[in-house]
Parts: C-alpha cells; sequence; structure tokens
C-alpha cells in the first residue's frame, strides 16, 4: 500500500470487525511508523470509551426530548386525525351521524336549488343573493367536478343550465358519499386488524 490507512480503515482495525482487506491494512501497520501510531491511539480512546461510566437517561427524559421534536405530519393525516375525533365509536351512532349528514346536506342543496329556480318570488336582494348563491354554487360544483373528472367536465357545468347543475351537484354529492363510505369502511378493517 502507497498511503496512509484512512480513517474508516484505522476504526476497522481498532473495532477489530475483521473483514475484507483486513490482511493487507495490518500489514501496512507493521511497516508504517504513522499508521501504526494512529492506530495506538485510536485503541487508547476507545479503551477509554469504555472505561467511562454508563449513564442512564432521567425518568421522562423521552418525553422531554420528543416535544422538543418537530415531527412531520402530511396535511392529510392531521385532517383524518382530527376528524377521527368526531366519528363516534359505535356502529349504530356512526349510522345516525352519516344519516343526520345526510338529511341536512339533501336540506341545504333542495333551499339552494328552490331559491335558484324561485327567483321571481324573493324580493329583489333575496333575487341578487339567490344570483350570486347559484352561481357560486355553479363554480364550486364546476371546480369540484373539474377536480374530480377533468377540466372539460368544469367546462360544461359553467356553460350549462341549472339541470347541468343540478346533475352536477347529484354527482358530486355521489362522490363525497362514495368516498365517505370507503373511508369508513378502510377505518373500521384498520380498527379490526389492531384490535
Amino acid at each position: 500500500m502507497n498511503r496512509h490507512l484512512l480513517p474508516s480503515e484505522i476504526d476497522l482495525l481498532v473495532d477489530s470487525d475483521g473483514g475484507f482487506g483486513l490482511a493487507e491494512l495490518t500489514a501496512h501497520v507493521e511497516q508504517c511508523a504513522a499508521c501504526r501510531a494512529r492506530v495506538a491511539d485510536g485503541r487508547r480512546v476507545a479503551q477509554a470509551l469504555e472505561a467511562l461510566p454508563h449513564a442512564k437517561p432521567s425518568l421522562g427524559f423521552s418525553d422531554r426530548l420528543m416535544q422538543r421534536v418537530e415531527v412531520f405530519q402530511p396535511w392529510y393525516v392531521a385532517v383524518w386525525d382530527h376528524a377521527e375525533r368526531f366519528v363516534p365509536r359505535s356502529v349504530p351512532l356512526r349510522r345516525a351521524a352519516v344519516a343526520l349528514l345526510a338529511a341536512g346536506s339533501l336540506t341545504v342543496t333542495g333551499g339552494g336549488l328552490w331559491l335558484a329556480t324561485n327567483v321571481q318570488e324573493v324580493p329583489v336582494i333575496g333575487a341578487s343573493l339567490a344570483v350570486q348563491g347559484q352561481t357560486a354554487l355553479a363554480t364550486a360544483v364546476g371546480d369540484a367536478l373539474g377536480t374530480l373528472l377533468g377540466p372539460s367536465a368544469s367546462a360544461l357545468l359553467r356553460t350549462g343550465s341549472l339541470g347541468t347543475v343540478a346533475i352536477g351537484g347529484v354527482a358530486l354529492l355521489s362522490a363525497v358519499s362514495a368516498a365517505a363510505l370507503g373511508f369508513g369502511r378502510l377505518a373500521a378493517a384498520a380498527r379490526r386488524r389492531q384490535g
């Protein structure tokens, strides 16, 4: 060997782990005084470290340490964990909660559609609010369906009639309901596996 040992090679000799090429390193140390001195220094440091008393961390050390560590959590995991607190544990209560949410969604959707179709019966301020709500609803449904189904569906909803918006709303509610049902089944399967 025409060079001095690298720090990683000295570590191999100090630790006496063995391994590929250790005979060549040992032969070099026998011939090179500088490398022999570095290996001897490394062994003295290793022996001094081994002689130190082994300290145990104090009670609660890991808890205090983990409070200072920032753990990255994706936004969707944080949202799911937060929403999971509001989900009832028992199956009958879950079904009741889903039924209440569905009834509330249908009531709000039906009321919005009624306002949008009966603009002439609402006073001027109500008519203005209904038109703005219809536009906002069409835009929101169009954007949501555009995200789910692509930009061509979004363009169709923006240029379409109230019927198109209603069909899009039904499709969106169906997609959200299917997703909620799927997430519920996934959560139930995960709980069965854990418990």
